[in-house]
């Protein structure tokens, strides 16, 4: 058992090396222009999460940490799990559920925050 756990940490951390490298090589694309057709949306977003993300409640992954005023960034993460719930940006449709000026300013804050923090391609996501 013990040589899987290893296994698995070492094809984790393989995954996140080739991300890292695929991004850094994303950048130095040309920007794209536009859409050949409108992409649909994955999930629709839960309006109930959205409500209590605009509230302050981050709940991701199991832990829940209550803050009106600090950013989704700004929080640190307990463990893996927190980051890649948060990296993932499932809140963004929750956000987008509610669907009111207070979530779409919060959304719009957490996601210029997320390109001041890791729009270089630097962190975990």
């Amino acid at each position: 058992q013990e040589s899987m756990s290893r296994y698995d940490r070492m094809a984790s951390r393989g995954t996140r090396l080739l991300n890292r490298y695929t991004a850094w090589k994303a950048r130095k694309q040309p920007a794209a222009t536009g859409f050949v057709s409108q992409p649909e949306p994955r999930t629709i977003g839960s309006f109930a999460r959205g409500r209590q993300l605009v509230a302050g409640n981050l709940l991701l992954a199991g832990y829940l940490v209550e803050s009106s005023t600090t950013g989704l960034w700004d929080v640190d993460a307990p463990d893996f799990a927190f980051e890649a719930e948060r990296q993932g940006c499932t809140w963004l449709d929750d956000l987008a559920a509610v669907g009111d000026i207070k979530a779409r300013r919060k959304a719009q804050h957490w996601v210029w925050g997320w390109i001041d923090e890791f729009g270089n391609g630097t962190g975990p996501g």
